[in-house]
């Protein structure tokens, strides 16, 4: 699971995003681990910095991520299109875990 978020985005903001996903609970504690794990930036080769990733994989198999668009709104698509086009794309082949 990977929930993206513009900084700038005012209808959700990303404090409350990354609130809600450290709330998340199942088999483990899912947001407690991604609430400790450390932003890293995210770039890509085309465009340039999206932004911050932060992400955790689980033992059970599964993935949690959040993506703090740097300068990005609701629709951070719109502000990033080809970053997040290739943001898209890394998760879709699973390079975004890498």
């Amino acid at each position: 699971v990977i929930v993206f978020n513009g900084d700038q985005d005012f209808v959700t903001n990303s404090i409350g995003a990354l609130y809600w996903l450290g709330s998340l609970r199942g088999t483990v504690d899912y947001g407690a681990q991604l609430a400790v794990a450390k932003d890293k930036p995210l770039e890509f080769k085309k465009g340039g910095r999206l932004g911050t990733i932060r992400s955790v994989k689980y033992a059970t198999g599964g993935s949690l991520a959040f993506i703090n668009v740097t300068d990005g709104s609701h629709t951070a698509v719109l502000n990033k299109p080809l970053e997040m086009h290739q943001a898209i794309e890394a998760v879709l082949s699973e390079a975004i875990w890498a």
